[in-house]
């Protein structure tokens, strides 16, 4: 069983308060700052909720999972207006996101499959402003920072790694149902998340899950 969300608008004006009012057409260490903190803002909004639903998300069958777990080539979802391609256990909820925080308006979306209780197969995007194209180390560590938040947990491990010739960050959250474990990259102005959430001694789905995650031509 699957779950899905309504769409999200956020009003970024408490969150906005952080960053001091710093112009958005700054190159330094300023501009550096507030957009971590766009991104930072911008994760916690979109990311925090999908969990609460978990509660309310009856015992489910993992039929689907065990076909995915010993396929050697998992059918591979093809989202264009994502730039992306992912095989996901079934086909993933798509939720849009558009929130302003700090007066940036940031757009992205998520694509998320629940295929049974305690797991997660998770791809987020979010489109950040100009500024942010050439800053990748910047909004990745962003990103990784608050990837504990937003995941509900603590985090346990991180490494450097490259996504289609991006930097990329790959790290571990641990948290009371296992593990979210996930990568980080940024892709000219595109910011991706993406990974599986999972009880402890399953870490071959993240492997191919994230192995099976390509970006998409224009």
């Amino acid at each position: 069983m699957t779950s899905s969300w309504a769409p999200i608008s956020v009003d970024g004006g408490a969150l906005g308060a952080r960053t001091g009012g710093v112009r958005t057409g700054g190159r330094g260490p300023a501009m550096a700052r507030r957009l971590a903190s766009i991104v930072a803002a911008a994760l916690a909004a979109y990311l925090l909720l999908p969990p609460l639903m978990d509660a309310m998300r009856p015992p489910s069958a993992t039929a689907a999972l065990d076909q995915y777990a010993a396929q050697t080539h998992p059918d591979v979802t093809r989202v264009p207006a994502a730039g992306f391609a992912a095989a996901f256990p079934e086909t993933p909820d798509a939720t849009g996101h558009t929130g302003a925080f700090d007066g940036v308006t940031v757009r992205g979306a998520s694509y998320e499959d629940d295929p049974a209780t305690g797991y997660r197969f998770l791809v987020t995007y979010l489109d950040l402003p100009p500024v942010a194209a050439g800053r990748d180390r910047a909004v990745v560590d962003a990103a990784l920072a608050s990837s504990a938040h937003s995941f509900g947990g603590t985090l346990a491990s991180h490494t450097e790694t490259v996504v289609a010739g991006s930097r990329a960050v790959e790290f571990v959250v641990r948290n009371d149902e296992g593990a979210f474990r996930g990568r980080i990259t940024l892709v000219g102005t595109r910011l991706y998340v993406f990974g599986v959430q999972s009880p402890a001694g399953h870490d071959a789905l993240f492997t191919r899950f994230a192995s099976s995650f390509a970006l998409l031509a224009d």
